[in-house]
């Protein structure tokens, strides 16, 4: 269920960046989202705990 939701937002969150972004720049960003997904996980861990997070590199 943890899961699910949290599929659940990342899609909301991607449709609405998708209806504001070029084709090409979403799939960058998607590109990024899915290189980084682990850090991005150990990111929203922190986040739900109120501890502050690691940086993660860029797109480059």
């Amino acid at each position: 269920m943890k899961i699910y939701l949290m599929c659940l937002v990342c899609k909301q969150i991607l449709e609405v960046i998708a209806r504001n972004l070029p084709k090409r720049v979403l799939l960058m960003v998607v590109e990024w989202i899915i290189s980084n997904r682990e850090e991005l996980m150990c990111d929203w861990e922190l986040a739900k705990a109120l501890l502050p997070l690691n940086k993660i590199k860029p797109l480059e």
